[in-house]
């Protein structure tokens, strides 16, 4: 039979577990605020260079201020562009919103790194050689398999290796993958100074909705890229919750990119 000083030791217990478990669901639901306003944030910021170059080629368009059918077509095709590419940047920002939120179920399993940056390889090489840009991604020279959901790793790295290729001019892009220390490590290098990773993308702003609109193309005819910071941001969220991490590396005058993954096998 339970006596009074045991029945008050229990339920001392489960009034202390009960408490415990309270402060974590409410630092739990502050972090996923706080990773609400964030994210939001930045995505809206991200948002504001396509809609930038397709709201002022309609405006151009809409204002007569094209010069005959020829160019206003030209106006038309850097609008359909834009939203092309406006697109393809809410794919990738739901996408990873959903992982992290947990709406979207990971598929975690063994993966071979080898198909999966030769997949890569096949996908950017065209946008590197359009550059004149050297790609090496070869093939490894071990059997890495890591514990990772395939598509989500694929698009990490396209969305990293596509953005050493929009912000370069000249130069090589090379990966490299090995095992240290129980994980894999792919790194990404390519020709850019350190400086260009510690610049910050200025602010984009919308045109103003007038009927006045400048004539001019500069600005509109090179399509729109997810900033460098909001690239990282995205490839690093979409790692950590694959039980990975992204890496920033200074070694000899460049900043190498890092992407660590657990091994299937550990």
């Amino acid at each position: 039979m339970v006596n009074a000083k045991t029945a008050l030791e229990i339920s001392t217990n489960a009034q202390s577990e009960e408490l415990h478990q309270l402060q974590l669901a409410y630092l739990s639901a502050l972090e996923l605020s706080q990773f609400k306003a964030g994210f939001l944030s930045r995505t809206s910021h991200e948002l504001r260079s396509p809609l930038n170059g397709l709201i002022s080629s309609l405006q151009l368009i809409l204002s007569d201020l094209c010069d005959d059918p020829e160019e206003e077509r030209d106006y038309v095709k850097i609008a359909h562009d834009s939203a092309l590419k406006l697109v393809e940047i809410l794919d990738q920002v739901i996408t990873v919103s959903k992982v992290v939120h947990g709406s979207y179920p990971l598929k975690l399993e063994a993966v071979d790194l080898d198909l999966v940056l030769q997949e890569v390889a096949m996908q950017v090489r065209m946008q590197a050689e359009n550059r004149n840009l050297k790609l090496n991604i070869p093939l490894l020279d071990q059997e890495i398999e890591v514990w990772a959901d395939m598509a989500c790793l694929r698009q990490v790295f396209v969305m990293l290796v596509d953005g050493a290729i929009a912000l370069m001019q000249e130069g090589v892009i090379a990966v490299a993958a090995l095992v240290v220390d129980g994980v894999a490590k792919v790194t990404i290098v390519d020709d850019r100074p350190v400086e260009a990773w510690r610049e910050i993308s200025p602010q984009v702003q919308l045109p103003p909705l007038t009927d006045k609109v400048e004539k001019t193309v500069e600005g509109l005819t090179q399509l729109p890229t997810l900033s460098t910071n909001f690239r990282l941001v995205l490839a690093k969220d979409l790692l950590l919750s694959m039980g990975g991490d992204l890496e920033l590396i200074e070694q000899d005058g460049k900043t190498h990119l890092q992407c660590v993954l657990p091994l299937a096998s550990a």
